[in-house]
């Protein structure tokens, strides 16, 4: 994950490296703008790049987490 500090609730894009095993091993990366949403597929030995993936996560889940997050740093914050 890259810019999460200090919480994951700031992270602006997740991203993990993927292997394939397709008769040799493919090397890529899958990207995401939010957690579990707008997610791109990149394999370029094999010509994918930025291919959407599904959402694996209700983007109306995601902003409670993110709403849920924010009230416990401020609660934190007071005490």
């Amino acid at each position: 994950m890259m810019g999460c500090t200090p919480t994951p609730q700031f992270c602006h894009i997740y991203a993990g490296q993927v292997y394939v095993q397709a008769g040799h091993t493919l090397t890529g990366q899958i990207t995401c703008r939010e957690r579990w949403t707008t997610c791109t597929l990149t394999l370029r030995d094999a010509g994918i790049i930025d291919a959407p993936l599904p959402d694996v996560l209700d983007p109306l889940i995601w902003c409670w987490e993110q709403l849920q997050g924010q009230i416990m740093q401020w609660l934190r914050s007071m005490g």
